[in-house]
């Protein structure tokens, strides 16, 4: 069986310690399967509760910030449990939560789900997990699309709250240093240059990197697109965890480079002292939406609404893309687009990111219906052909880079296992789960390590 998200067909687009005079706190330090979230308590502070893929530093700037403008406007400070992991799981958590977590256990319900892309909280309004907010007047001055992309759902269950980029973070002091080249385009980090320094995330887990598996097979075609996905993982030590663990490879030098979400790269280069750098794919990245969700069946409705409108709000939105210091010097820079025209008009001159999302040409626009298919397809047949099969892709592509890349060898490893509409037909197969798509991706497994003995033979 492989990792995946049961039942998903989705897009990607910690406990907190007291933040002092915010009152604002993580409850208990318990894991999300040992506490259910409890009643409000009239005389102390208001509760929610979010699940997100977010990193730590969004998760405490959005913490402090709301629980301060909850106190000012509701006379109230907000006790935040935040409920951390990687976007893909986010949807499996939620997709489970009326499942036993485990003897004298019950899980935390969620009352909101903060970030993930369009397709992912278009999932959960069509599972009926979530809640339809009335927010015409939060979203009045929000346009109702940006670069060709819903900002909104039109019956209110899901909400753009900034849009980001993705592309490659390398370490260009160690690229200099090993005197390989820097990247520009994905397939740049497909060459055998890259061999052994290219780092990439599990994209049954991550929801970064298979956005950037994604937007490769968008660009080149599934034909050309495959193989230099191959080629990336097979430049590849393993595939890890999550795409934390991708940035510190990189910014550590254990890395040349690998995938990543531009606002995780920029705060990178930004903290870097030059060492680090970010490339932008020409005509092969997309802006896409980071989205939030009221879920249904949430213990904490009143509370969980005000986070949504103060995420649309001014002071939310100015989180996203204001400089740290133009805010008053809380923390870092987040660098995301905000979705709120009037906030780069207040802050012209001190904004993060340097384009104004409201008037970005871009020069690659993301088919959404494409889209989707190509993210069931990616993951599954990624972790067959690199998963278990990892080293033994490595050792492959080793051999024919020793060899001097003989056509034949290296169009036998690197074609497309199947064609274009049978891979999305059988990617939606897979995302239905059960018994069929564990064995469908067992035989992937089985066929890609014949297919690299097979190659490694005619080396010999």
């Amino acid at each position: 069986m492989f990792p995946r998200n049961t039942n998903s067909r989705v897009l990607a687009w910690f406990m907190l310690g007291a933040i002092g005079a915010t009152a604002l706190t993580a409850w208990s330090g318990c894991t999300p399967e040992e506490t259910g979230a409890g009643p409000q308590n009239p005389n102390g502070p208001a509760r929610l509760v979010i699940l997100t893929p977010h990193s730590e530093l969004i998760r405490e700037l959005f913490g402090a910030e709301f629980s301060a403008w909850h106190q000012k406007n509701h006379k109230q400070f907000v006790e935040i449990q935040w409920i951390p992991m990687g976007t893909v799981d986010c949807l499996d958590y939620v997709n489970h939560l009326d499942e036993p977590a485990g003897e004298s256990r019950t899980r935390v319900r969620p009352d909101l789900l903060f970030g993930g892309g369009i397709t992912e909280h278009e999932l959960l309004a069509r599972r009926g997990q979530a809640k339809a907010l009335d927010l015409k007047d939060a979203v009045a001055d929000i346009p109702e699309t940006i670069l060709g992309l819903p900002t909104r759902d039109g019956k209110g269950h899901w909400h753009a709250t900034a849009y980001s980029g993705f592309g490659i973070l390398f370490n260009r002091h160690a690229c200099e240093q090993r005197a390989v080249p820097e990247p520009t385009t994905w397939a740049d980090i497909a060459q055998p240059e890259y061999y052994g320094w290219v780092t990439l995330a599990d994209p049954n887990h991550s929801g970064s990197n298979r956005q950037c598996l994604t937007l490769i097979l968008q660009k080149y075609g599934w034909n050309e697109g495959w193989p230099i996905i191959l080629r990336i993982a097979a430049n590849s030590r393993a595939l890890l965890p999550s795409s934390t663990e991708v940035t510190a490879a990189v910014r550590n030098g254990v890395a040349l480079a690998g995938p990543s979400a531009s606002f995780t790269a920029l705060q990178e280069v930004e903290q870097s002292a030059g060492r680090l750098s970010y490339a932008n794919p020409l005509a092969a990245s997309a802006m896409t939406p980071d989205v939030i969700t009221m879920l249904n069946g949430c213990e904490h409705p009143e509370v969980a609404e005000r986070f949504v409108r103060f995420c649309l709000s001014e002071p939310g939105q100015a989180l996203w893309g204001v400089r740290s210091e133009a805010r008053g010097g809380y923390r870092d820079t987040l660098y995301r687009y905000p979705v709120l025209p009037g906030v780069y008009e207040k802050y012209t001159g001190n904004m993060a990111v340097a384009e104004n999302l409201l008037t970005m040409k871009s020069e690659f626009e993301l088919n959404m219906d494409q889209a989707e298919k190509q993210w069931d397809i990616v993951a599954p047949l990624l972790w067959a052909a690199a998963g278990e099969n990892g080293i033994l892709l490595q050792n492959c592509w080793k051999r024919l880079i020793d060899a001097g890349l003989p056509a034949e060898a290296l169009a036998e490893l690197t074609r497309p296992p199947f064609g274009e509409d049978e891979a999305y037909a059988l990617g939606s197969k897979v995302a239905a789960g059960g018994p069929e798509a564990d064995a469908l991706v067992a035989d992937w497994t089985r066929q890609f390590r014949e297919r690299y003995e097979k190659v490694l033979a005619t080396l010999q």
